[in-house]
C-alpha cells in the first residue's frame, strides 16, 4: 500500500490481485503483483476556491504481462476525519472506497501508465494522508489465452442464425470493457483468461451479441458471436454531479451540475439532453420524469435549472437517476447513479461512560454509514467539539449507523447507535469500555473452569438489551471462535433499531471485533426473508496468540439490540465465545457472471426440468480449520426456508469442480483453505423446479466437511441470503428475433405471474433477462421483471424477425409524406397511404400502451427518436409523433389527424425505437 505524507511523495509497487474465482467469467485467478506495478501519487492539494483537494495517482505496468480491466483503485485510512473521496464507485463499511479505472481498449500494456485523478471534500482544508492499492488481473502465459473472435449478422432465421460477416468496427467486449474492434476481416484477437465463460461483441446504436466459450490452454481459440438488431449500445463514459459527496447533495449546495466522462478523462460535449428521469429505491421500476428541470450548458454539461423543486421530487428517498443524451457525432450516452439530499445536517453526541464522566470527549473520529437494503452509499467522517457534540453536514435521510472509537488513559471506548428517523433528532452515542460492561448488572464474570460463554439477548417494548460475559483464554492460546446470529422478525421503516456484538480483550478492552448493523440496513449483506428471519449461525475466528503469549487473557463477550418502537416484534441476538479453533466459513463470495448489466450479484437461473444451466456460478468459500484438520466434502444448497425442500447444487469432495488452495492473495492463510468451487444446476428428469417458485428469495446454504487431525469429524455451516431466482418463461410465449446462449427468457416470478394474468397483451416477445441475470446487451433487463417485444403495430414491408426493420420502415413511410404534394397522382397516393400506415402505427402504439398501463406496469419505455433518420426534424420526433400526431419532414409541417394522447406509463427512451421495453413493479423489496 502507498501512504500519502504531507510534503513528501512515495511511490510503492504493490497491485493487490482481482478476487477472482474458477470459472469466473471475466477474471483469472487472483495473482501477488506486488513486485510488477510502481504506484506513483501527490500529495492533496486544497482547492482555492471550494473545499476539496485534489490528487493525481499515477499506476505502471512494470510487469512484462499486460493487466485486465476492471482495474480498480481502492482508497481508504484517510487520516483526517471529515475527508473523503467524493465520487467513488462503491463504498465499503471497512471505509475504503473503490474509483473504477478505465483502460485502453481494457489493458495497461507493459511499460504503460495510467493517471487517475482524486477528488477528496475536506470541509476543514485540513491537511491528510491517505493509502492507495489497485486491483486487476495480469494475464500470464499460464493463465490466460488468445482468442480470435469472429462476428456476424443475425440472417433472421433462429435455427441458422449466422448471416453474413460483421466487418470492421464491432467492438469486442469483455467483462463490460471493449478490448478490442474489428478489422475488416470482422475479427478482432484478445488475450482472456482461461476461466472467461462469455465474450460479447457491440455495434451502435443497437448490434449486439454474447458467445458461450470453453477456452482451451495452449490452443488457438476462436469464438462466432452473432449480432442482432435488438440491443442498445451506448458510448463509454462515466457520469457524476459535481456538487455530490458520496451520492449526496449536501443541504447547502446551491447549484447542481451533471457531466458525462469520457475513457481519456475529458468532458463529454453533450449537444442534446435526452432525457433525466428518476426511480425511487426501494420500489421498483417506477419511474418519473425530471427533465423539465435540467437543462443543456454550452460546454456539454448539465445543470439543475430548480434545486429546490428537484429536492422536493426526490424528498427523502433514495433515487437512482437515469441520464441519457447524445454528442454531435449521434453517440449516445447512458448513464445510471443513485442520488440522495441532505435536507438538514446530520448531529449528535457522544456521552462519556458511566467509569468516567469527566472523559476528554474533544477530538473523537465519528463515522456515519449511509446505506440501503445493506449496499453502503456513503462512508462519512467528522470529529467531535470540546463537548463531543458533532456535525455531518453532508448526511442525508436514510439507514444511518453511527459508530465512534476513542482511547483515553489507557482504555479503549466504544459507541455504536442507528440514528433516529427523523434529521432533527439528534443521535446519542454512549461510549463505555470492557470496563464498564464488567461492571453492569447483566454481566457474567469469567469462570476459569470454562472454555466458552454463551449469551442470549433479546429486546422488545421498544427498549434496548445488553448481556455481555466474560471468558478466560489460557496462556498458549492461537485462536478463538466468535459465533453470533440476529434474528429479526421486523425489517420495514427507518427506525433506530439495530443490534450488535463485540469481543473486547483485557482490562484495557482492545477491540478484536466490533458489528453494529441497523435492522434496515442488512438485507442483502445479513438477513434472510425465510420464516426464521434469521442470518443463519455465522462463526469467525480471531487471532489471540499475541495476547496469550506470556500469560492468561480475559476477553469480554458483549451482545445488544435496540427495539426502539413497541408495535414492532421483539429481535433477539445469540453469541458465543470459546477458546480454540473450530472449522469455520469465514466468508463467502458467490462471482457476479453478468458481463456488464446491473446484476448485483443476486439472481440465479433454475433450469427446466431434464435440463442444466450452460453458464456457471463460481463460488470462493474461505475457511478456518484447526491446525492438521483436513477438508473432505462442500455441499451447496438452494434453500428457501421452512416448509420447502433443499434442492442441491454441489455436493462433491476436493477435485476438478472443488479447488481447495492455501493462498489467499499475498500469502498463504495461516489456518484455513480457499475453496473454489463451481455452481452448476442441473434439473433431473423428475424434478420441477418451478414448483419453488414463489416471490420470495432463496439463499445458499453452504456446508464444509473436515476430519480433525485426531479424526474427529468436523463440520461448518452458513448461508449467503438474498439469491433472487429466476425461471424460464413459458415455452408458448410468440417470440421473435435471436436466441442467445443460455437463454435470454429468463424470469423473476413476478414476470411470470403477470404474464399469467396478461399474456393477451403481449405482441411478440424476444429478451427477458440472461441466465443468472447475465448482461445481453441491454441497460437493466437483469432482475427478471423487464423485457421487451415488437413494435404494436408492423409495417407491411418489414421482418418480422427484427424491430429495427420495423422502425427502418416508419422512416421510410416518414419520408413518403412529402410526396402528397406531389403534382403526380401515383406519388400521391403513396403519400396518402404512408399517412395512413403511420396512423395506423400512432393508433395502435397508443392503444398497446394504454392496455399495459391499465395492466398496471411500472414503465413503458419506446422511441424518442431513432438513428437515420435525416430530414425529419428534431432528435425526439418519435415522442412527439406519438403523443402529438405531428411531425415535420424535409421542412414540411403534417400532422396525422390523431390528435393528443398522454400515459404517464409512457417513457420516451433513446436506444427504443426499435423495440418496447416493459417494466414491471416488483411486489417486494429488492
Amino acid at each position: 500500500m502507498l501512504e500519502l505524507i504531507a510534503g513528501a511523495r512515495r511511490s510503492a509497487a504493490r497491485l493487490l490481485g482481482a478476487f477472482a474465482l474458477a470459472g469466473l467469467l471475466g477474471a483469472a485467478h487472483a495473482h501477488d503483483l506486488a513486485p510488477h506495478v510502481a504506484i506513483d501519487a501527490s500529495v492533496p492539494v486544497p482547492n482555492a476556491t471550494a473545499t476539496v483537494s485534489d490528487s493525481l495517482v499515477t499506476i505502471t505496468n512494470a510487469s512484462p504481462h499486460p493487466i485486465a480491466a476492471p482495474f480498480t483503485l481502492t482508497v481508504g485510512k484517510l487520516s483526517a476525519p471529515g475527508v473523503a473521496v467524493t465520487h467513488p464507485a462503491r463504498v465499503h463499511r471497512t471505509l475504503e472506497v473503490d474509483i473504477d479505472v478505465a483502460l485502453p481498449q481494457g489493458i495497461l500494456a507493459p511499460g504503460a501508465a495510467i493517471a487517475v485523478p482524486v477528488r477528496f471534500t475536506n470541509p476543514r482544508r485540513l491537511p491528510f494522508t491517505y493509502q492507495v492499492t489497485a486491483s486487476g488481473t495480469l494475464l500470464t502465459p499460464e493463465n490466460s489465452v488468445p482468442l480470435t473472435v469472429t462476428a456476424w449478422r443475425f440472417s433472421g432465421d433462429s435455427a441458422n442464425p449466422r448471416g453474413v460477416a460483421a466487418g470492421a468496427g464491432v467492438g469486442i467486449v469483455v467483462d463490460g470493457v471493449v478490448r478490442a474492434v474489428t478489422d475488416a476481416d470482422s475479427q478482432a484477437t484478445v488475450l482472456v483468461p482461461l476461466g472467461q465463460q462469455a465474450v460479447a461483441a457491440r455495434q451502435a446504436p443497437t448490434s449486439t451479441g454474447i458467445a458461450h466459450l470453453g477456452l482451451v490452454a495452449g490452443s488457438a481459440n476462436s469464438a462466432d458471436v452473432i449480432l442482432a438488431e435488438e440491443g442498445e449500445v451506448y458510448a463509454e463514459a462515466a457520469f457524476r454531479f459535481d456538487e455530490t459527496v458520496q451520492s449526496i447533495l449536501p443541504a447547502g449546495a446551491a447549484k447542481l451540475t451533471g457531466r458525462f466522462i469520457a475513457q481519456n478523462g475529458s468532458t463529454v460535449r453533450l449537444t442534446q439532453l435526452a432525457s433525466v428521469d428518476a426511480v425511487h429505491v426501494p420500489g421498483g421500476g417506477r419511474a418519473f420524469p425530471l427533465s423539465e428541470y435540467f437543462a443543456l450548458n454550452p460546454d456539454g454539461t448539465i445543470r439543475c435549472t430548480d434545486l429546490r423543486t428537484l429536492r422536493f421530487a426526490i424528498g427523502r428517498l433514495s433515487t437512482a437517476i437515469i441520464v441519457t443524451g447524445f454528442d454531435a457525432a449521434g453517440n449516445a450516452y447512458r448513464a445510471r447513479l443513485a442520488l440522495r439530499t441532505a435536507l438538514a445536517a446530520r448531529t449528535g453526541k457522544l456521552v462519556a461512560p458511566p467509569s468516567d464522566p469527566g472523559l476528554d470527549l474533544a477530538g473523537i473520529t465519528v463515522v456515519g454509514r449511509l446505506s440501503l437494503l445493506g449496499t453502503y452509499s456513503a462512508i462519512l467522517t467528522t470529529v467531535t467539539n470540546a463537548d463531543g457534540s458533532f456535525t455531518f453536514p453532508a448526511a442525508s435521510f436514510g439507514q444511518f449507523e453511527v459508530s465512534a472509537e476513542a482511547q483515553r488513559n489507557g482504555r479503549h471506548y466504544l459507541a455504536a447507535a442507528a440514528a433516529p428517523e427523523s434529521e432533527s433528532q439528534p443521535v446519542t452515542l454512549k461510549l463505555t469500555s470492557a470496563f464498564d460492561l464488567g461492571q453492569a448488572p447483566e454481566h457474567v464474570a469469567a469462570d476459569p473452569a470454562a472454555s466458552a460463554v454463551e449469551l442470549d439477548v433479546e429486546a422488545a417494548d421498544g427498549d434496548g438489551a445488553s448481556q455481555t460475559a466474560a471468558l478466560l483464554v489460557r496462556q498458549g492460546t492461537a485462536r478463538v471462535t466468535l459465533g453470533y446470529m440476529p434474528m429479526v422478525r421486523e425489517f420495514g421503516g427507518l427506525a433506530a433499531n439495530g443490534w450488535g456484538v463485540r469481543v473486547l480483550a483485557g482490562p484495557a478492552g482492545k477491540p478484536l471485533f466490533d458489528l453494529h448493523r441497523q435492522v434496515g440496513a442488512q438485507w442483502h449483506e445479513f438477513i434472510s426473508t425465510n420464516s426464521s428471519t434469521t442470518t443463519g449461525w455465522i462463526e469467525r475466528q480471531l487471532d489471540v496468540a499475541d495476547l496469550a503469549r506470556d500469560g492468561d487473557i480475559e476477553l469480554t463477550l458483549q451482545a445488544y439490540g435496540v427495539q426502539d418502537n413497541r408495535w414492532y416484534q421483539p429481535m433477539r441476538i445469540a453469541a458465543s465465545l470459546r477458546s480454540g479453533a473450530a472449522l469455520t466459513i469465514e466468508a463467502l463470495a458467490l462471482a457476479d457472471v453478468s458481463a456488464a448489466g446491473p446484476a448485483a450479484n443476486r439472481q440465479v437461473s433454475l433450469p427446466d426440468t431434464g435440463t442444466a444451466n450452460l453458464f456457471q456460478r463460481p463460488m470462493r468459500i474461505v475457511t478456518g480449520k484447526p491446525a492438521g484438520a483436513v477438508l473432505g466434502n462442500v455441499k451447496v444448497q438452494l434453500d428457501w426456508g421452512d416448509g420447502w425442500d433443499p434442492v442441491t447444487v454441489l455436493d462433491q469432495a476436493p477435485g476438478a469442480g472443488v479447488r481447495v488452495d492455501g493462498a489467499l492473495m499475498h500469502g498463504p492463510l495461516l489456518h484455513g483453505d480457499l475453496i473454489d468451487s463451481v455452481l452448476t444446476y442441473r434439473a433431473e428428469p423428475d424434478q420441477d423446479l418451478h414448483a419453488y417458485r414463489n416471490p420470495r428469495p432463496t439463499q445458499y446454504r453452504v456446508t464444509v466437511a473436515a476430519t480433525a487431525e485426531d479424526g474427529t469429524a468436523l463440520t461448518a455451516e452458513r448461508i449467503e441470503t438474498a439469491r433472487w431466482p429466476l425461471w424460464r418463461a413459458p415455452a408458448h410465449l410468440p417470440r421473435y428475433g435471436m436466441r442467445e446462449p443460455g437463454g435470454d427468457d429468463w424470469a423473476a416470478d413476478r414476470t411470470l405471474r403477470w404474464l399469467e394474468l396478461n399474456e393477451g397483451l403481449l405482441t411478440r416477445v424476444d429478451d427477458f433477462s440472461g441466465e443468472h441475470g447475465q448482461d445481453l446487451g441491454h441497460a437493466g433487463y437483469a432482475d427478471g421483471m423487464e423485457f421487451h417485444m415488437y413494435h404494436f403495430h408492423q409495417f407491411a414491408r418489414a421482418d418480422a424477425e427484427s424491430g429495427a426493420s420495423n422502425y427502418r420502415q416508419l422512416v421510410a413511410r416518414l419520408r413518403e409524406l412529402p410526396l402528397q404534394r406531389s403534382a403526380n397522382a401515383t406519388e400521391v397516393a403513396t403519400g396518402k397511404a404512408a399517412a395512413a400506415e403511420v396512423k395506423a402505427w400512432i393508433v395502435a402504439s397508443r392503444a398497446g400502451i394504454d392496455r399495459l398501463s391499465r395492466a398496471k406496469v411500472a414503465a413503458v419505455g419506446y422511441i424518442l427518436g431513432g438513428p437515420d433518420s435525416a430530414g425529419i426534424a428534431g432528435a425526439d420526433w418519435g415522442a412527439r409523433l406519438l403523443t402529438t400526431g405531428r411531425v415535420t419532414v424535409a421542412g414540411i409541417p403534417f400532422d396525422l389527424g390523431a390528435g393528443n394522447w398522454d400515459n404517464d406509463s409512457y417513457f420516451p427512451q433513446v436506444n427504443h425505437h426499435h423495440h418496447v421495453k416493459v417494466t414491471l413493479r416488483p411486489d417486494t423489496f429488492y
